[in-house]
């Protein structure tokens, strides 16, 4: 669903998600992540007017993205 407006090329609201391959490419670009989540959890993504997912898919969706950046979290170290 992401893909069709910020995938192979295009980058609306100047967001491509084309360079993101693994977790550590997502971890290295975290604040844009953040903000994946916050625009999915809020309904805000995908727009009204384009297909959603359904919402077993989108709970994946954040449930996967939630476990990448909180493995991240759990394994910094702490000054």
């Amino acid at each position: 669903h992401c893909y069709a407006c910020h995938g192979n090329g295009k980058a609306r609201g100047d967001l491509s998600l084309d360079g993101y391959a693994d977790e550590q490419a997502v971890l290295a670009d975290r604040r844009v992540w953040e903000g994946v989540r916050h625009a999915v959890r809020g309904g805000e993504m995908p727009p009204p007017d384009r297909p959603r997912p359904a919402p077993a898919e989108t709970t994946a969706f954040l449930a996967a993205l939630d476990a990448v950046l909180a493995g991240a979290d759990c394994g910094r170290s702490r000054t």
